[in-house]
């Protein structure tokens, strides 16, 4: 499947913990797709939003960008629409526009006679109280745990990212709080095998980045799951927020962030 080669660009591991159903595309035969790739935070701009296209899966490395295009975002909420300006081959930057929790946000983007749209609601913050750090029961490694009072009323909905050191790679875990409603959240980043997603060792520093998200980014990043873990002929494409028939997600979110060193 062509996506299934843009997912590893951008070097990521997914660990979620529930399904959705997904639809099959053949893996060595499909048409190129558009790849869309667009966020919107509550932190100062400016904001991005990448075009590219797929290729097929026995195909070389490479995903041309896709240029020319008229890529806009509303925010629906305060009746403004910015212009997004291309800085480079299919990266297209905004101008003015200003993240703020609450608010909606409606992705526009008119390219080659395509057209393709996304909304998404930013919801309101919720902070990054502290991390933890404890000795792992399985084996001799640490584990992360980030702490978060999640708000009363279900359907609040997380991506927590981690970082160690200077390393690129990047690791996305997703929450929602069908069973944490209301309640202070301080579960274990690993994932559903018990094994740690990465050793943490003294002196090290990690990052982690507290999003909270909408419905539809959460379910995206939930069925991308299914595709990392599908060792089947013909594994499914995430279940994109993008009408129009693009790959990939639109995602506005609020952000809550913490360094730490981690001294044992």
């Amino acid at each position: 499947m062509p996506y299934l080669k843009t997912l590893l660009l951008l070097s990521i591991t997914v660990m979620l913990f529930s399904c959705e159903k997904v639809i099959d595309v053949d893996l060595n035969s499909s048409s190129p797709q558009y790849v869309i790739e667009g966020n919107v935070s509550n932190e100062s701009g400016p904001y991005t939003v990448s075009i590219t296209r797929s290729k097929n899966f026995d195909e070389t490395n490479q995903f041309p960008p896709a240029t020319g295009g008229l890529v806009t975002i509303t925010d629906e909420t305060a009746a403004y629409t910015d212009t997004l300006i291309e800085v480079e081959p299919g990266q297209y930057r905004s101008q003015n526009l200003v993240g703020i929790a609450g608010h909606t946000y409606r992705l526009r983007i008119l390219i080659e006679g395509n057209e393709f749209t996304s909304t998404s609601s930013m919801p309101q913050l919720v902070t990054l109280d502290s991390i933890l750090i404890s000795k792992s029961l399985f084996d001799e490694d640490y584990d992360v745990i980030p702490v978060y009072n999640d708000p009363a009323g279900r359907g609040n909905y997380y991506q927590i990212i981690e970082r160690v050191n200077s390393s690129s790679r990047v690791l996305v875990f997703v929450r929602d709080d069908e069973l944490t409603d209301g309640e202070t959240v301080d579960e274990v980043l690993r994932n559903g095998f018990g094994e740690a997603q990465r050793q943490i060792n003294p002196g090290d520093t990690a990052y982690i980045d507290l999003r909270t998200v909408d419905r539809g980014v959460f379910t995206y990043y939930n069925s991308l799951q299914l595709v990392t873990d599908d060792n089947t002929a013909t594994p499914a494409n995430p279940i994109s927020n993008i009408s129009g028939g693009a790959l990939g997600y639109f995602n506005a979110y609020s952000t809550s962030k913490r360094t730490f060193i981690f001294y044992p």
